[in-house]
């Protein structure tokens, strides 16, 4: 978590892959955290290394970027993950994620 933290930092937002202790793939998303300032050219690449580094780890996803992105929106039905906790979008309150 520490080198994909640090990466993240480094790049000002993105997309951050790591696999051990080594970043196989990064993807940087400067602008707010996520969006490129790159070609689209270039940011499909980077998005096609990204989920390409994600399935050699285990990944399962057919396209794992995209998957994850949606886990922090808190507006996509019906729960979402904020830095404050998961959300229940549907009744407006914060759930406790341990049962």
């Amino acid at each position: 978590m520490a080198i994909a933290s640090d990466a993240l930092a480094e790049m000002q937002g993105g997309v951050v892959v790591v696999s051990g202790r080594r970043v196989i793939a990064r993807w940087p998303l400067p602008l707010v955290g996520v969006f490129a300032t790159t070609s689209p050219q270039q940011a499909s690449k980077n998005l096609t290394k990204a989920n390409q580094a994600l399935k050699e780890i285990g990944c399962t996803f057919s396209s794992p970027v995209l998957g994850l992105s949606f886990v922090a929106l808190t507006t996509i039905p019906h729960y979402g993950m904020t830095e404050r906790g998961l959300y229940d979008v549907d009744e407006k309150r914060f759930v406790s994620v341990v049962i």
